[in-house]
């Protein structure tokens, strides 16, 4: 990485929604500087966003005949999130191996219904004492924009009746959530193998609520760092030059730029 002279040790950038500064550098001897991306922070702790799994389950379940939805609503961090698992509960499963008929995506919404998928999550393997099975992400995690909807979709590739998805008739989600997060007040059904139209699940007019928990970190903002179109391509020692500084999201406060 190039070093920088005396002149500038660290700069204080502060960004709006489209955040841009050019900056002059005094240079030591150094090679051209082309663009580096800086992230602002280390790796985050894994949060658990929202939850309900703890609220009341009802004595009855939504057998595995149908495809299932939940939505649930992120926060406002201007960054974004990574969904690195989810956690769903069930009912009557006795091994993990009784989940190889579900599939578990993390779909965008569309008019309140499922749209698309935008990350297929891995199965468990082992089995849970407490009915609540885990579900992960690959890699860093799934992409999720602030204040947007989005669907945990539970795909049925065979029927069995004897087991399937707890629900609850509690609108409130568990204490401890992020700020912003919520899960909605409904859950969907479709006929299983199909396109079909989703429908809210209903047991006697009333509304049912599949138990889940959201996980994962809060995106950061980073910054980009490059030399300005009008730096001269031959630098020199102790010559001024500029750089322009770009962010990839707004932030919600000064961001502190070192560069060493």
């Amino acid at each position: 990485m190039a070093r920088l002279g005396p002149t500038l040790a660290a700069a204080l950038v502060s960004l709006g929604p489209h955040p841009v500064l050019a900056a002059p550098v005094l240079l030591g001897c150094l090679p051209l500087l082309a663009a580096l991306l800086i992230p602002l922070a280390a790796a985050q702790t894994t949060t658990t966003f929202v939850k309900n799994t703890g609220q009341t389950t009802e004595n009855v379940f939504s057998a595995f005949i149908y495809d299932y939805a939940q939505a649930f609503t992120t926060g406002s961090n201007s960054g974004g999130y990574k969904l690195t698992s989810a956690k769903i509960k069930f009912t009557s499963i006795s091994q993990a191996r009784d989940l190889d008929i579900v599939t578990v995506a993390i779909y965008s919404d569309s008019g309140g219904s499922p749209d698309s998928s935008i990350g297929t999550l891995t199965n468990p393997i082992t089995t849970s004492s407490n009915q609540v099975y885990t579900f992960t992400a690959s890699g860093q995690g799934i992409d999720l924009a602030a204040n947007t909807q989005y669907w945990i979709v539970v795909d049925i590739t065979a029927s069995n009746s004897a087991a399937g998805l707890a629900i609850t008739l509690s609108a409130s989600e568990d204490a401890g959530a992020a700020s912003g997060w919520s899960i909605a007040d409904n859950a969907l059904l479709r006929i299983s193998n199909s396109s079909s139209t989703w429908t809210i699940v209903r047991i006697s007019n009333a509304i049912l609520i599949f138990q889940i928990e959201v996980n994962g970190t809060e995106k950061t903002p980073s910054i980009s760092i490059a030399r300005s179109s009008n730096t001269a391509a031959a630098i020199t020692e102790n010559t001024g030059m500029d750089f322009r500084v770009t962010a990839d999201a707004a932030p919600t406060a000064d961001l502190a730029v070192s560069l060493t």
